[in-house]
């Protein structure tokens, strides 16, 4: 087994690992470490309320009429009370552990549509006290990016504008989390690449004339994904051929580039 670090590390830098979903919030994430490894991490993520700015934890305040988001008064302390950041109003600790029960059990099974919104009708009661940047749906639009015209009927060809522009919408909003959460060259960040450079890809296949517009980002999204997924045993089969034929230093014409894409489904 080789390991590799995702980022660089400095000198006396601390050395840490991730036992959980990267995307999942500090109390999930924690409490799962506690029951799982015995500990309760208190690394500078696990210390920040806000998780890098990116809220993950985040709950619409309960009160009428604030449209201010809760979140954990002491992050390190497992039954704490739960604050809005706006008007103050407190919440017990038993109250926010119920509710995220219930989105524990939600992860995994709730999915986007084409039309970007929640296709199970408890969630969709529950987006009343979901801002967006709540793990489930940012979980869910990681899991829609990378499933988009890959683990469904329809491949990448046979999407329709609408489900193509979602996906690249998905893969964007996904990368930009996993970029203030530095994560640095992680497997979910290699995976986001590759999907935002197949939806790229898939554009540019449909519209030659949008090929030099997009080329640049064509090539150095396949490049990176190939950089972190090259030695990952589950990386996309045709992760390396996408990257001779459509990263850069390609000699071939445009049309040779793209003729890998109309001799695969995806």
């Amino acid at each position: 087994m080789e390991v590799y670090a995702s980022r660089d590390i400095e000198e006396g830098d601390e050395i840490t690992t991730c036992y959980t979903g990267l995307l999942c919030c500090n109390p999930v994430r924690r409490l799962q470490l506690y029951k799982t490894k015995n500990f309760l991490c208190t690394c500078l993520r696990c210390n920040d309320v806000t998780e890098m700015n990116t809220n993950l934890s985040a709950l619409r305040c309960f009160k009428e009429n604030c449209s201010g988001i809760i979140l954990p008064q002491s992050p390190l302390v497992i039954n704490t009370s739960w604050v809005c950041q706006y008007c103050g109003t407190i919440v017990p600790p038993q109250k926010i552990g119920f509710i995220q029960s219930i989105l524990g059990s939600l992860v995994g099974t709730a999915h986007l549509n084409e039309k970007f919104q929640v296709d199970v009708p408890v969630l969709r009661r529950l987006q009343k006290i979901l801002p967006s940047s709540n793990y489930v749906l940012e979980i869910m639009r990681f899991s829609s990016a990378i499933t988009i015209g890959f683990e469904d009927e329809n491949g990448l060809n046979e999407l329709s504008e609408s489900q193509l522009s979602l996906k690249e919408r998905l893969c964007r909003c996904t990368l930009r989390t996993a970029a203030a959460l530095g994560v640095g060259d992680a497997h979910l960040r290699g995976l986001l690449l590759y999907h935002l450079h197949a939806a790229l890809a898939e554009r540019a296949r449909r519209r030659p004339d949008l090929y030099e517009e997009l080329k640049s980002e064509i090539e150095s999204t396949i490049q990176e994904a190939s950089n972190i997924l090259k030695d990952d045993i589950s990386s996309p089969p045709d992760l390396e051929i996408r990257r001779q034929y459509l990263g850069p230093n390609c000699d071939k014409t445009q049309q040779e580039r793209f003729f890998i894409l109309d001799t695969q489904k995806h």
